[in-house]
């Protein structure tokens, strides 16, 4: 999907993983000025893509258990990337094994799993004071904060019972927070700076939540939840009470996967369903934008290529497909 910095134009709308494997999550790191999308390639370790390019590059990384040194391809479920201490850092894990940091230059191990560690289902990446962390969330409902290397992993007091299925960062009220989404139907929602859990949400009407996301909406700070139902709900997170503000009927099948950006002024979600379909909503009138696009996916990204707002979807056919984000 090359990208015309002339034009400001995606000249191809999508890009095949040459292994052809499903695309389990997907994240983006700017290298040299320029993006590179880290994907999680399904029982194939890590992949990225230059979307300037069209290229795509296999990583060499090293086995991600000392147990195993001989250990071919990580098994990745889930992937995120960022710049630490001038290295481009690539952390991911799987039901297999506990969050792994490499160096994604070399492939060095910078931070290993050990085998008694609680395997991981999510990961994010997120800035503290201009510290490069990851959180990390367990099979078992446990969320866990930590740098690639250095200071000992901070595991926050999670009341989550089940599975972390989505972990997202933001800044909606002017501090660094982590929203995170359990296969109990619960949301949560932590300061990173004090650590402390800021809000605890029964989202059981969702089912399982799939997708959360951390917004502003008409000037107060929301989390954003998708689920089982089909259905996203939004929480302010501006009085005590967390108020539920809306609930969408955005699906017909379950949420894969939820992101959210503002355009224009507006605050805008993106969902991505086991309908098939991929949808845009304005959070503030609680309204579709445009038609649907047509993907069966599990990993959305919002990202910007030459300043301008683009949507990335990792699909199970090993396809990232990507498209302008309007607010028409």
């Amino acid at each position: 999907m090359p990208w015309s910095a002339q034009s400001g134009h995606i000249s191809r709308s999508a890009s095949l993983l040459p292994a052809g494997a499903p695309i389990g999550d997907i994240d983006v790191v700017e290298r040299n000025g320029r993006p590179l999308v880290v994907c999680a390639e399904y029982g194939g370790g890590a992949a990225t893509w230059d979307p300037d390019r069209d290229a795509w590059a296999k990583p060499s990384l090293q086995p991600p258990l000392d147990e195993y040194p001989d250990e071919e391809d990580p098994d990745l479920d889930c992937v995120a990337a960022g710049v630490s201490d001038g290295r481009l850092v690539v952390v991911g894990g799987s039901e297999n094994h506990a969050m792994v940091a490499w160096d994604l230059e070399s492939g060095e191990v910078l931070r290993h799993a050990k085998e008694e560690d609680e395997p991981d289902v999510s990961v994010t990446a997120v800035e503290i004071d201009g510290r490069m962390c990851f959180a990390s969330g367990g099979y078992g409902g446990g969320i866990v904060l930590w740098e690639p290397s250095g200071a000992e992993p901070t595991e926050l007091e999670s009341d989550h019972q089940e599975s972390i299925l989505d972990l997202a960062t933001g800044s909606p009220g002017g501090r660094p927070m982590l929203a995170a989404g359990g296969y109990d139907a619960m949301v949560s929602v932590w300061d990173l700076r004090s650590g402390e859990e800021v809000a605890w949400l029964n989202a059981k009407d969702v089912g399982p939540v799939r997708g959360v996301a951390l917004t502003s909406v008409s000037g107060r700070p929301v989390v954003v939840a998708g689920g089982e139902s089909g259905q996203v709900r939004l929480w302010a997170l501006d009085t005590p009470d967390r108020p539920l503000l809306r609930t969408l009927a955005c699906h017909e099948d379950r949420i894969n996967a939820l992101e959210t950006t503002t355009i224009d002024g507006r605050p805008l979600a993106v969902t991505a369903s086991e309908d098939g379909t991929i949808r845009t909503w304005d959070l503030a009138i609680g309204q579709e934008i445009g038609p649907p696009k047509l993907a069966d996916t599990e990993s959305l990204l919002i990202t910007h290529l030459n300043e301008t707002p683009v949507v990335l979807a990792g699909d199970n056919e090993g396809i990232i497909r990507g498209w302008h984000l309007t607010t028409n």
